[in-house]
């Protein structure tokens, strides 16, 4: 070994050593003596194996190397630069907030979100977002900036909370629908369309008048008035009108579009003032009745048939010809003559005729049918003049005997009771 002027020494095998104990081979590797050593080009190696080339490239003995910029890349190619980015061998990077970024450009943080290099994100639940602002979740669901999404059928919701699907049909945040042709449907099913007119559940529609119409066709209108299927219309008083124009009200009293009205016991009423009842007994305003068999009654209680006949409510009848049958069976006919049951007749004068044809004047003079009267003193004068008083006493209507015969009294031979 030997040493010169400067404290070098130098082995036999051609290894010099400084007084720093610097260590120089053969080969112009140099040794320090914290057991670092340099080769002919630059490159050191430390005790733990770490190499650093000219560049200042270092090496450590797991392969990682690290460049002068302080970019660190490890044995599988995984690189990482002084902020602590990290950059595995397919070029996927990953910053010291654990956002990694791949060869392509695409970013995930360490939350899981996604971002490709057009600016479009994506979240653990592989929910994703453009450069402008549309979200994507993991069933196609999009959402814009200002809050509409769209779902994988094409249906969009606004930040509202309404949706339109992609037969243009809008749902709001309560549950009302409208599609196409402007029909909307609410959460309780009741449809609007574009004429305001509304449909429930229950299939009633009602217009923009307020008149609702329910599934069997009937028709209710703001007033109250319902109509049926068959046009019968009930107000709010329960008055009802069928299409004939016929009424009847919450008694059942009918009105027909004459004026006629027919109660619930069948009595029909016209505009006169008739009353019909179901036996077919009509009434007058007068109170007159007429029957089925033409009869008619006045409010006195006369009663006149189909023949003319009246029969007053003493019971005494009236023909056509004006003859009146009273209850005791007594007429009386329009020249004022009455015949009583026993054929008895007396005319307007009071002059009486008996069915043997004796006439009775009001003097009460009697006239049998041989035209023989009788006074009220009981006088009796035949058809020839001849005079018979109660006593018997005959007058002869006239004398018949000589002027001396009348005179003085007669004998029994002559014409004895005689008076000239």
């Amino acid at each position: 070994m030997t040493t010169d002027n400067r404290r070098k020494t130098a082995d036999k095998w051609g290894v010099t050593t400084d007084k720093w104990s610097v260590t120089t081979d053969k080969w112009s590797v140099t040794t320090d003596k914290w057991g670092t050593t340099t080769d002919k080009w630059g490159v050191t190696t430390d005790k733990w194996g770490a190499t650093t080339d000219k560049w200042g490239v270092t090496t450590d003995k797991w392969g990682v190397i690290t460049d002068k910029w302080s970019v660190t890349t490890d044995k599988w190619r995984m690189t990482t630069d002084k902020w602590g980015v990290t950059t595995d061998k397919w070029g996927v990077t990953t910053d010291k907030w654990g956002v990694t970024t791949d060869k392509w450009g695409v970013t995930t943080d360490k939350w899981g979100v996604t971002t490709d290099k057009w600016g479009v994100t994506t979240d653990k639940w592989g929910t994703t977002t453009d450069k402008w602002g549309v979200t994507t979740d993991k069933w196609g669901a999009t959402t814009d900036k200002w809050g509409a999404t769209t779902d994988k059928w094409g249906a969009t919701t606004d930040k509202w909370g309404t949706t339109r699907d992609k037969w243009g049909t809008t749902t709001d945040k309560w549950g009302v629908t409208t599609d196409k042709w402007s029909v909307t449907t609410d959460k309780w099913s009741v449809t609007t369309d574009k004429w305001s007119v509304t449909t429930d559940k229950w299939s009633v529609t009602t217009d923009k008048w307020s008149v609702t119409t329910d599934k069997w066709g009937v028709t209710t209108d703001k007033w109250g008035v319902i109509t049926d299927k068959w046009s019968v219309t009930t107000d709010k008083w329960r008055m009802t009108t069928d299409k004939w124009g016929v009424t009847t009200d919450k008694w059942g009293v009918t009105t027909d579009k004459w004026g006629v009205t027919t109660d619930k016991w069948g009595v029909t009423t016209d505009k006169w003032g008739v009353t019909t009842d179901k036996w077919g007994v009509t009434t007058d305003k007068w109170g007159t009745t007429t029957d089925k068999w033409g009869v008619t009654t006045d409010k006195w209680g006369a009663t006149t048939d189909k023949w003319g006949a009246t029969t007053d409510k003493w019971g005494a009848t009236t023909d056509k010809w004006g003859t009146t049958r009273d209850k005791w069976g007594t007429t009386t006919d329009k020249w004022g003559v009455t015949t009583d049951k026993w054929s008895v007749t007396t005319d307007k004068w009071s002059v009486t005729t008996d069915k043997w044809s004796v006439t009775t004047d009001k003097w009460s003079v009697t006239t049998d049918k041989w035209s023989v009267t009788t006074d009220k003193w009981g006088v009796t004068t035949d058809k020839w003049g001849v005079t018979t008083d109660k006593w018997g006493v005959t007058t002869l209507a006239k004398c018949s005997l000589s002027k001396d015969q009348c005179s003085g009294e007669s004998d029994s031979n002559s014409s004895a009771g005689f008076t000239c």
